[in-house]
């Protein structure tokens, strides 16, 4: 019993059970020939709060015992500056029209906002609300002078970025947007992370976009979100 939570609770056991479960999750998306409704985070959280509640681990534990892999998000995020490079030509043209949206986005933010402050929803939850959109590093950063829970925040992000990626796509085909450059911000501006993520499965140039589109939110969401959280 007391190697076996030795095992349980060593460093290693968690990075390892993240890294597998990610892994097989999108070995499993590959199989169903990238079916969004089999997105590797969402197999992830299922498969980890199963192990979780097996070995009778904690939450917490486990989060402080996988944290080398949180110290992986800066250099991953920098990282995406190589599509950029490879299409500048590209964003040279396209980031100015992308700024109206970017705008757009943190406007219906702050209105979504003041709709549940209206419906008694409560000031910190309303204002955990703004930065949904904004990719989570930078959402995190909001949190502080922000004066709300982190933990409300990243729910908030992770939730709009998991519908994003999951209804995304299928929403602007409805519409009969295909265009790889307008879904690739789409998804950047609206999904973070999440949303690159899901472009990169429709092609290059639709992942650049959307690493432009999280780019433009995080930088609109830093200036702007503090701004319209006073008037709140």
């Amino acid at each position: 019993m007391q190697a076996f939570l030795h095992l349980r609770d060593h460093p290693l056991t968690a990075i390892m059970v993240t890294v597998i479960t990610f892994l097989a999750g999108e070995m499993l998306q590959r199989c169903l020939r990238g079916n969004a409704l089999a997105n590797p985070v969402i197999f992830s959280i299922i498969v980890v709060n199963l192990y979780l509640l097996s070995v009778g681990q904690d939450y917490f534990s486990y989060l402080k015992n996988a944290s080398p892999i949180q110290l992986m998000l800066g250099p991953a995020t920098v990282a995406l500056a190589v599509p950029l490079y490879r299409h500048m030509a590209l964003i040279r043209k396209a980031w100015a029209w992308a700024l109206l949206p970017t705008c757009a986005i943190v406007f219906s933010a702050a209105a979504f906002a003041a709709l549940m402050l209206w419906q008694g929803g409560g000031r910190e939850l309303a204002l955990a609300s703004l930065p949904r959109s904004v990719t989570t590093p930078v959402a995190l950063a909001l949190a502080g002078p922000l004066e709300v829970s982190s933990s409300l925040v990243v729910f908030f992000v992770f939730a709009t970025g998991l519908s994003g990626v999951l209804f995304g796509v299928p929403l602007l085909r409805l519409f009969g947007i295909r265009s790889e450059q307008a879904t690739g911000l789409s998804l950047g501006l609206t999904c973070h992370a999440l949303g690159v993520m899901r472009a990169l499965q429709i092609s290059e140039k639709c992942a650049v976009f959307a690493v432009l589109g999280m780019g433009l939110m995080a930088a609109a969401g830093a200036l702007l979100i503090p701004l319209v959280a006073r008037h709140l």
